[in-house]
């Protein structure tokens, strides 16, 4: 039985010994090469085709008043709400908050 365990281990030995070497020359996949990244057009630039694109400085000029209404979460606090604003040129604002508890809260500015 000695000489069994022998043998078993001395073929062992030898079949590492075959595969060892071929394993550890085995070069590793090359890493893909870093692409130099586009460089990106200027802010300006961006803004300027924007502009182009919904209808230029005129479009833009024609709104002169703007509705928002929406609702807030202030997890840390627990608490939640609805929020409307309403604002027109020149100088125009009014802001209503609503929070359930507390009531209406009123902000605004009518330009006098």
């Amino acid at each position: 039985m000695t000489r069994r365990i022998c043998a078993t281990g001395a073929a062992l030995a030898a079949l590492l010994a075959t595969f060892a070497p071929a394993a550890a020359q085995t070069p590793a996949p090359a890493a893909p090469t870093p692409q130099a990244a586009p460089s990106l057009p200027a802010a300006e630039e961006i803004l300027k085709k924007y502009r182009a694109a919904i209808g230029g400085e005129d479009a833009i000029r024609k709104h002169t008043a703007r509705s928002v209404k929406g609702t807030f979460e202030i997890p840390a606090q627990g608490m939640k709400g609805e929020l409307s604003v309403v604002a027109s040129a020149p100088n125009f604002i009014r802001v209503v908050v609503t929070l359930p508890g507390l009531g209406e809260l009123q902000r605004g500015y009518d330009g006098k």
